[in-house]
């Protein structure tokens, strides 16, 4: 056998010094790629499928969901420690009675692209267009919402929920649906993103 013929022998000492040396040097590769902290504000995040719809009343699939929930507000939300809190109420809902809850909304809260403030009457409509009383829309999460019998605007700030029978569940089920602006949903210059400050 001719010398150019020959396999060179790689030894487990080889071996091992080569694994190390990599072991060592991938890492440096990937941290040399990241962004300088503060250097980027855009966040992406994966997922493992496209979402049917960004409408929060229309989503009905994990994926829509869960990007509803980061993209958007409620009444209501929950913090990392499973905890509930107000997230676009201004506290807890008062109860007067077991079949109404009334919640106080914060001043101040803009929707993004200038579309003003934050009122009751976004929330009237966003829950009377997915319970069928408002727009021309057929949600299938109205079943979640049927224990609603009416909802009103008290005052600019002040929204009340009248029930058919007790329901619970409301302030949980408030963290689930987002609130859309009224004046915009259905027109060109909608988009997803409401609140979130970029």
């Amino acid at each position: 056998m001719k010398d150019y013929q020959r396999i060179p022998q790689f030894t487990r000492r080889d071996f091992l010094w080569y694994t190390g040396l990599a072991g060592a040097t991938l890492p440096l590769l990937h941290w040399s790629r990241l962004p300088a902290f503060g250097a980027s504000k855009i966040l992406k995040v994966g997922v493992s499928s496209d979402a049917w719809n960004l409408d929060v009343r229309l989503s009905t699939d994990v994926t829509g969901i869960n990007v509803g929930i980061n993209v958007f507000n409620g009444l209501m939300n929950y913090d990392p420690d499973g905890k509930m809190f107000p997230d676009l109420a201004e506290d807890f809902p008062e109860m007067p009675d077991d079949k109404t809850y009334i919640f106080h909304l914060r001043k101040g809260v803009q929707f993004q692209r200038g579309f003003g403030e934050l009122t009751a009457e976004d929330v009237v409509y966003t829950y009377h267009s997915i319970l069928g009383k408002e727009g021309d829309i057929t949600s299938r999460i109205a079943v979640w919402f049927s224990p609603i019998d009416n909802v009103e605007a008290v005052d600019k700030y002040t929204v009340k929920f009248n029930l058919k029978a007790p329901f619970p569940d409301l302030p949980d089920m408030s963290s689930i649906l987002q609130t859309v602006r009224s004046m915009v949903m259905g027109s060109p210059a909608w988009r997803p993103g409401q609140f979130a400050p970029y």
